[in-house]
């Protein structure tokens, strides 16, 4: 079994890389191996927006991260310096962003730092980037 931890840094318009890393997450676990952490960085981090508005008749990339998360119990992990760079969290401090944005971020999603993705990194035999 293999342990994996995805780096998503597409934006939630480029359907393909959303479609392509969730089609692996699923390939993965139904292979047997680990998903450890699913981070969104650079304008990936947009995906969590609870207000995202995408063409309705298109697919939904927030929709499927979401599911994916709920059927596996997967951590869906957003960057705290890039999201508040896109208007996520406007605090000062991880924890303000937290209490302060949550409303903003859709569900199932929640704001980390880097240091989630170091220590998830460091625990996967493999990291992956979308």
């Amino acid at each position: 079994m293999t342990t994996f931890t995805l780096l998503i840094d597409s934006s939630p318009e480029r359907y393909n890389a959303h479609f392509n890393a969730i089609s692996f997450c699923r390939s993965a676990l139904e292979q047997g191996h680990q998903i450890q952490q699913i981070f969104f960085f650079q304008d990936a981090v947009r995906i969590a927006d609870s207000r995202l508005d995408l063409p309705a008749d298109e697919w939904d990339p927030q929709v499927h991260w979401q599911q994916l998360a709920t059927s596996h119990n997967l951590n869906l992990e957003i960057c705290s310096a890039a999201s508040q760079r896109r208007g996520l969290g406007g605090a000062e401090s991880l924890e303000e962003a937290e209490e302060a944005e949550q409303a903003q971020l859709a569900e199932g999603f929640k704001i980390g730092g880097l240091g989630v993705l170091v220590k998830a990194s460091i625990s996967s035999d493999r990291v992956i980037q979308f």
